[in-house]
């Protein structure tokens, strides 16, 4: 077993932002994770990385910038 109750954890979210979490619990090869005070889900276990760094490794595609709208935009 790669975590237990109480380990930080990371996982990627829309495969494009890593999301930190709170290990809950873990049964069967998955784990329940508390993220964002509120918030909970259920990760395989293959699915939860110990960093941050790790988890921006096998991101799917690297996190795209917001195109930014200029001021001149508007004014045409």
């Amino acid at each position: 077993m790669k975590f237990k109750k109480g380990d930080t954890c990371y996982f990627i979210g829309n495969g494009q932002i890593v999301i930190s979490g709170t290990v809950l619990s873990c049964s069967g090869g998955f784990c329940v994770v508390k993220y964002n005070r509120e918030s909970g889900i259920r990760l395989r276990e293959s699915r939860l990385y110990k960093s941050e760094e790790e988890a921006y490794k096998v991101m799917p595609r690297p996190p795209q910038l917001p195109k930014r709208i200029t001021h001149d935009y508007w004014m045409h």
